[in-house]
């Protein structure tokens, strides 16, 4: 995992590098530079890792993230603290406990009858778990009510004393943060989640928060019984609620049914098979699809351990060394690089950076990346700019007077052909903004319209014992999915019509090389007009309109939404008027989601683009030509001063062409 996070921050630096190299060059104001630099440090990757215990996720973690040993074995289901790994300079372990009303919500759940519960699994479990926090919790003693509500900072080594099964602070640990000091771990947050349905509900809360911001969860089954009914309701409920397509499925201790008789691909396939069925029987193929798109990935977490630990310390250890033993039996292997690939984690890790490139990529590296271009492209511009005009100074001061008449002409007819191709281009993309954006509009519409039927469907099946929180439950996935599906609907939208702007774009400045060339001889342009297309095309990359973020407030609308909910839970009055109610909140969501503010932002480009191509095109070729021939016209007894200014013009504009390409070709390098 070191490797994967360590690529990770090779790419963060890569592009610091990029924009403090940009403003050295004066392609962006330092102020600018500043802002960028800020957002890429400042911004957490966060990796979510769920899995029952005794899956392995201790060894995993330890591999995945330090290369030793350095986290205790797993505490007993339900009361497992959340943790969170991170940088810091020193070693060292900060625990925050339980406040007192929460523990005396445990209390509380402890002393409910179990008998009353059955059929009620969830309920049961949260009781059950409560009782084993109250047990434990003897070990403090009279202690106990001086550490609720507190910060307790504390060694590494003393970790187990948190997280471990046996711990002395297990019981009221409600979450610990592990500060490591690894440079790959600046900027990155490792969250080991504890169980969706926690006894604590603060605690369960703050789980799906950390879940719902994650950018890749690892789901980690145990291969020797991959999928089981534990395994199922972390998926098809707990994972779920992250949000479909941020889910790497792992399957570890892969080596035991391989050294059963297994082959690879008949482990892999049974978990496919499996959670192929499940979909059926749940009635929903998003998870189905995910596996279809990434096929869970076999590991060994133990043999990746082993690849990392010091020779010596695996000799000096009876359990290590009789485990590489094995492994080497069973294997054929004897080298700590024949363990790491037998292990799989390469390829695990590789899928956690395509999730992180697909997740980060675009917002905290692609979009700045873009940005440095652009302005780099700016002074490309600027400088062919400087230079076709001094070029073509110097045609008209050496052209006859007798000829210029001629030219004016030329121009004159360039400039009216001009028109013509920009009033059609403004014409075309209004066109085909017109053909792509109500069909958008109408496919988001859509998308919402089946998640609140859905809703719907939900409340009208809820019967008159079934427990609250799993219709809550309910809820709330399907306001995940239909986040989700917003998203991913609205990129492929803005995908789909900045193609057609593009290929509308290049048709154009087709035509009007085609024009300056017939109507305007002997002057330079095609450079001009190459570096001007790409100028325009990425500031159509950069453009914030194409950019909106409406993830962000459909979760705020979601918000909004649970807040109505809960306050319908707490009036005393039937289950039938609790529907009603909850079915109108449903249809007040619904009628929140306005795609409008959407797209109006999408469809002011239009406006941008053709302004863009208006002063960077037309106005830089036409009026320069014209105001040139003036000049000639003018200041006849001034041309070979005039002449002398052109060519020192562009002797500059050369000479800042041969400096921006150096310039290119470092940032190239840099990239």
């Amino acid at each position: 995992m070191a490797n994967v996070l360590e690529d990770f921050q090779i790419q963060k630096q890569k592009v610091v590098k990029l924009t403090q190299q940009a403003v050295d060059f004066g392609w962006l104001a330092k102020e600018r530079g500043q802002e960028i630099i800020a957002k890429i440090e400042r911004d957490v990757l966060t990796i979510g890792v769920i899995g029952q215990m005794k899956c392995g996720k201790s060894t995993f973690l330890n591999s995945f993230v330090f290369g030793n040993d350095v986290l205790p074995a797993a505490t007993t289901p339900m009361t497992a603290a959340l943790s969170v790994i991170t940088y810091g300079q020193q070693e060292k372990v900060e625990a925050e406990f339980y406040t007192k009303d929460e523990w005396e919500e445990q209390k509380s759940q402890a002393r409910r009858d179990l008998a009353e519960l059955e059929g009620n699994e969830v309920e049961k479990s949260k009781v059950q778990a409560a009782q084993e926090l109250v047990s434990k919790a003897g070990k403090l003693g009279a202690s106990l009510e001086s550490y609720l509500g507190k910060t307790q900072e504390d060694t590494l080594e003393n970790l187990v004393e948190y997280v471990g099964a046996e711990g002395k602070y297990v019981s009221i640990t409600k979450a610990v943060r592990i500060y490591y000091p690894k440079e790959y771990l600046k900027g990155v947050e490792i969250v080991d989640t504890p169980g969706m349905n926690d006894p604590i509900v603060s605690r369960e809360e703050r789980t799906k928060e950390f879940l719902k911001k994650a950018d890749v969860v690892l789901m980690m089954l145990y291969a020797g019984r991959p999928f089981d009914g534990k395994d199922r309701t972390i998926l098809f409920e707990d994972v779920k609620k992250c949000g479909p397509g941020k889910v790497i499925i792992g399957i570890n201790k892969y080596d035991i049914p391989y050294m059963n008789g297994d082959s690879e691909d008949t482990i892999r396939q049974y978990v496919i098979d499996e959670i192929n069925k499940q979909c059926r029987q749940y009635g929903d193929d998003t998870i189905s699809l995910l596996v279809k798109e990434r096929e869970p990935i076999l590991l060994s977490a133990n043999m990746a351990l082993l690849s990392q630990l010091p020779m010596e310390k695996i000799n000096s250890s009876e359990d290590y060394r009789f485990t590489w033993d094995r492994y080497c039996s069973d294997f054929e292997i004897s080298s700590q690089k024949q363990f790491r690939e037998k292990s799989h984690m390469d390829s695990l890790g590789q899928a956690v950076i395509d999730l992180i490139t697909q997740e980060k990529g675009e917002i905290l590296l692609a979009k700045p990346k873009n940005e440095i271009l652009a302005a780099g492209q700016e002074k490309k511009a600027e400088i062919e700019k400087k230079s076709m005009e001094c070029k073509n100074t110097i045609k008209l001061l050496e052209t006859p007077d007798s000829e210029l008449e001629e030219k004016e002409s030329g121009i004159s007819k360039a400039k009216k052909k001009l028109e013509k191709k920009l009033t059609r281009l403004d014409a075309t993309l209004g066109e085909l903004f017109e053909e792509e954006i109500p069909p958008s509009k109408r496919n988001l519409e859509t998308i919402v319209r089946g998640h609140v039927e859905r809703m719907d469907s939900i409340v009208d099946g809820w019967k008159l014992l079934e427990n609250y929180n799993d219709i809550k439950c309910k809820l709330e996935r399907e306001t995940e999915y239909l986040t989700t599906d917003i998203k991913r609907g609205f990129n492929e939208s803005i995908t789909s019509l900045k193609r057609t702007i593009r290929k509308a774009m290049d048709e154009y400045f087709d035509d009007i090389e085609s024009i300056c060339e017939r109507c305007i001889e002997d002057f330079e342009f095609d450079d001009f007009l190459k570096d001007i297309q790409a100028k325009v095309k990425l500031k159509l990359e950069t453009s914030e309109n194409f950019n909106y973020n409406f993830e962000r407030e459909t979760r705020e609308k979601v918000k909004d939404f649970f807040v109505g909910i809960l306050s319908i839970v707490g009036l005393i009055i039937g289950i039938a008027t609790r529907k009603s109610k909850m079915k109108d909140r449903i249809t007040a969501f619904n009628r929140s989601i306005n795609f409008d503010t959407v797209f109006d932002p999408v469809q002011e480009e239009k406006e941008h683009i053709i302004h863009a191509i208006k002063v960077e095109c037309n106005d830089a070729i036409i009026n320069p030509l014209e105001e040139g021939i003036r000049k000639c016209r003018e200041e006849k007894g001034q041309r070979e001063q005039n002449l002398e200014t052109a060519r020192a013009g562009l002797k500059k504009a050369e000479d800042d062409r041969t400096l921006l390409e150096k310039q290119l070709q470092e940032i190239k390098l840099l990239g």
